[in-house]
């Protein structure tokens, strides 16, 4: 047992007092919401949620792109007014001292029973938008940030044509392309010569410019994501996510924090 103090006996008093709910989940099912903080070493503590959070594996731009996406979901949290949980206390450690979450009653909370992480499984996501729409193209450029576009229809032809140039000098002989688009897509072209279409080559950029929209200028892109995490997105069944070690969006007006290896000596005391 250690020595509290007076600050940390507050913040339990606070807990028992504001945030009933989650304690009542927590006694009930014996799981917990985790989330690690680096360079907090105090036992206990109060945060906010940030209205305007930098990301800090995902790039700003699509960052913005998906609080849009959840904006429009109408689930009452998005990726800019929310705490990052998990009922993982393992994975939770890797992003630094693990603490156990305490959302003030009242609080919202959105999860996806198939998303472990969205950062580590947007790539799946991508892909299998990818794969559905002949009109999309999936990429990374040489910082691992995500580039998705919009061929539009109307160019597409042309865009493929385009394409096909610029094997053709690179190769030379054009019997290697094999131009039967029913076995060729052009996203399948561009992932299997990443060596030639990339963002440092100038005649790729310059047509990815012409022909295509980037995904935050377009409409059917949005239309395509949104509907995509309306399947996988929810904002109920919060006992089942418990159990799910999945990633968690909270809101609420503010959090306290217990570290966990401490939060054991207080459990029967936050609980009765």
């Amino acid at each position: 047992m250690i020595n509290w103090s007076n600050s940390d006996k507050k913040i339990l008093d606070l807990i028992k007092k504001e945030c009933s709910q989650i304690l009542d989940l927590y006694k009930n099912h014996k799981k917990y919401l985790y989330r690690g903080v680096k360079n907090f070493n105090l036992i206990t503590g109060k945060i906010y949620p940030k209205e305007d959070r930098k990301p800090l594996d995902i790039d700003k731009s699509f960052h913005d792109f998906l609080v849009m996406i959840f904006d429009r979901l109408n689930l009452g949290v998005n990726r800019n007014n929310c705490l990052f949980c998990t009922t993982d206390m393992w994975f939770a450690s890797s992003f630094g001292n693990v603490f156990v979450v305490f959302p003030k009653n009242d609080f919202k909370y959105v999860w996806s029973e198939k998303i472990f992480d969205l950062y580590t499984d947007i790539d799946g996501i991508c892909n299998n938008i990818t794969r559905n729409n002949d009109n999309i193209i999936y990429l990374k450029d040489n910082m691992e940030r995500i580039r998705i576009f919009e061929i539009k229809k109307i160019y597409l032809d042309i865009f493929y044509e385009e394409i096909l140039k610029i094997l053709h000098e690179e190769y030379k002989d054009i019997s290697v392309i094999d131009k039967d688009r029913r076995t060729n897509k052009i996203h399948d072209i561009i992932i299997n010569n990443k060596n030639i279409f990339n963002f440092s080559n100038s005649s790729f950029k310059n047509l990815l410019n012409l022909y295509c929209l980037p995904y935050h200028k377009s409409e059917f892109l949005h239309d395509i994501f949104f509907k995509e995490f309306k399947k996988l997105y929810k904002n109920t069944e919060i006992e089942k996510c418990l159990y799910s070690g999945h990633e968690i969006m909270l809101r609420a007006e503010y959090f306290y924090l217990v570290k966990f290896k401490n939060f054991l000596d207080v459990k029967n005391f936050l609980f009765n």
